[in-house]
């Protein structure tokens, strides 16, 4: 929030928006049984991202593809663009990151 008087940065906050928790995945918790990794890692928020930038009189865009993001990057002024995404497909992708990190030093050398 910015007080009415205060410039305006030219800047897209991305917020990736798992609904809590998703760090918690890749840590040794993630094995505990769901309804406890749930309440106590997991934390769903069900935070409405879209009306918390309205609250702030914010422009909002939902990123729903790739090929979204660069005209909501190179759009102007201050926005909020939110990529919805599930803790276990970030899980995933991290995983394969760091496998692929891992083969990339091994092939080096």
């Amino acid at each position: 929030m910015l007080g009415p008087d205060e410039p305006r940065p030219d800047l897209c906050l991305v917020v990736v928006n798992n609904n809590g928790g998703g760090i918690f995945t890749t840590l040794e918790q993630a094995a505990l049984p769901a309804p406890a990794f749930e309440r106590l890692f997991g934390t769903p928020h069900g935070a409405d991202i879209a009306a918390v930038a309205q609250a702030g009189k914010i422009p909002y865009s939902i990123i729903k593809t790739r090929t979204d993001l660069p005209a909501i990057l190179n759009g102007p002024g201050l926005r909020v663009a939110e990529a919805q995404t599930g803790r276990a497909a970030g899980a995933a992708l991290r995983a394969a990151m760091t496998a692929a990190a891992r083969r990339a030093l091994r092939a080096l050398g």
